[in-house]
């Protein structure tokens, strides 16, 4: 985790915005399948 980070700090703008999108795109799905799996 922590190389992940120093290596992110290293390479700031392209990266972060992939890390962000990719987090994102996981966050959403997981909370989808989260409710969806509560509300059944």
């Amino acid at each position: 985790m922590t190389n992940d980070d120093t290596r992110r700090k290293g390479s700031k703008k392209g990266a972060i915005k992939k890390t962000q999108a990719d987090g994102l795109r996981f966050f959403t799905c997981f909370i989808y399948l989260f409710t969806m799996s509560s509300l059944w």
